[in-house]
């Protein structure tokens, strides 16, 4: 799983290097948004999950059909 942003350890970071508090702030507040809207727009939807199962079920009955066919070709069924 991966690590929780710590925007307390960014700002101290942030800090340390001489950045002014509010900037500091500012910045960790900007990142947090950032973060959780990148992390939800890597996530998805219930309606494009199905889709993907709907292609995936349809590609393996094509994989079905298409070992079935040489078989009853070759069986002259």
């Amino acid at each position: 799983m991966d690590k929780p942003f710590d925007i307390h350890r960014y700002v101290e970071t942030l800090r340390s290097a001489d950045v002014p508090e509010g900037h500091a702030l500012a910045s960790a507040q900007a990142l947090t948004v950032a973060l959780a809207e990148s992390a939800q727009a890597s996530l998805l939807t219930k309606d494009e999950l199905m889709s993907i199962k709907s292609e995936t079920d349809s590609i393996k009955l094509e994989v079905r059909l298409l070992r079935w066919v040489p078989q009853s070709v070759v069986c002259g069924t």
